[in-house]
């Protein structure tokens, strides 16, 4: 009887394991981004990847929205786009070491996801950052 229960424990730790790393490995695709070749600096940590997959992914809608982080007056970028991909595909290590960029990619993912449209996020993205980090928005335009 006691074989048997540590025959399954160790079957449910495997699968657990397997499970884990499934889920957080670097390698982790979204659609298709297992294919994908991300620079080392966008592994920084779980919430970095995201960001950068995400714009990878869709950098048509990060373009739409401002970033706060004063990267606009220092790094001259005119989009949250710009901190994880430049305009001509190559990436770009800003967001690698910056909370807000981070930040505002994944509460902007997160309104997209519950239906909100790029508009109402960016709505909600100025609002909170825009209070918080006065004068330090890129110079994006608006969303029409």
């Amino acid at each position: 009887m006691k074989t048997i229960t540590v025959i399954i424990l160790g079957i449910i730790l495997s699968l657990f394991v397997i499970g884990y790393l499934s889920v957080n490995s670097p390698s982790e695709s979204m659609g298709n981004m297992g294919d994908m070749k991300l620079p080392s600096y966008a592994y920084t940590n779980p919430t970095t990847l995201s960001g950068y997959k995400y714009a990878t992914l869709h950098p048509e809608m990060l373009e739409k929205i401002p970033c706060y982080c004063g990267c606009g007056g220092h790094s001259g970028h005119v989009s949250l786009r710009d901190c994880f991909v430049n305009p001509d595909g190559t990436y770009d290590e800003h967001a690698s070491f910056c909370d807000t960029c981070v930040g505002e990619n994944i509460k902007t993912q997160n309104y997209l996801m519950q239906g909100k449209t790029i508009k109402e996020a960016r709505t909600l993205i100025d609002n909170e950052y825009g209070v918080r980090y006065p004068g330090m928005g890129t110079k994006t335009p608006p969303v029409v």
